[in-house]
C-alpha cells in the first residue's frame, strides 16, 4: 500500500509516484493545476533468459489555467523523473513524456 493505494507492479507504481512527486513539487512552488491524468506502460523483454521490465513509459497530461502555469509545470516535470524514488529504485529505464494543456482549450468532456 502506498498512500492508501494498492500498487502491485513497478509500472503502476511509477505512474502513481510520478503523480505524487509532481503534486508535492507543485504545492511547494504554489502552482495550482486544474487536472492531472497519467497512463503508464511497461516493456517486458527476455534478458539473459529471464523476463524483466526494461522500460517504463509514463505519459501524464496536466491541465493548467495559463501559459505561465504551463511554463512552471514544465520546469517542475523536468525535476520529477530525477527525484522520483521509484525511477531511482528500479533498473528499468523510465521515460516521462508529459503533455500540458490549457483549461480554456479543454472541454469538460475532455477533462482528465
Amino acid at each position: 500500500m502506498l498512500f492508501g493505494i494498492s500498487v502491485n507492479d513497478p509500472v503502476t507504481m511509477a505512474g502513481v509516484v510520478g503523480l505524487l512527486t509532481f503534486v508535492a513539487f507543485a504545492q511547494g512552488k504554489k502552482l495550482e493545476f486544474v487536472a492531472y491524468e497519467s497512463a503508464a506502460e511497461g516493456l517486458l523483454e527476455n534478458v539473459d533468459g529471464k523476463y524483466r521490465i526494461v522500460e517504463v513509459s509514463v505519459q501524464p497530461i496536466v491541465v493548467l489555467s495559463s501559459e505561465a502555469d504551463i511554463a512552471a509545470a514544465r520546469t517542475i516535470m523536468a525535476e520529477v523523473k530525477e527525484n522520483c524514488f521509484i525511477s531511482n529504485s528500479i533498473t528499468a529505464d523510465v521515460k516521462l513524456t508529459p503533455q500540458f494543456k490549457l483549461a480554456s482549450d479543454v472541454t469538460q468532456a475532455q477533462m482528465p
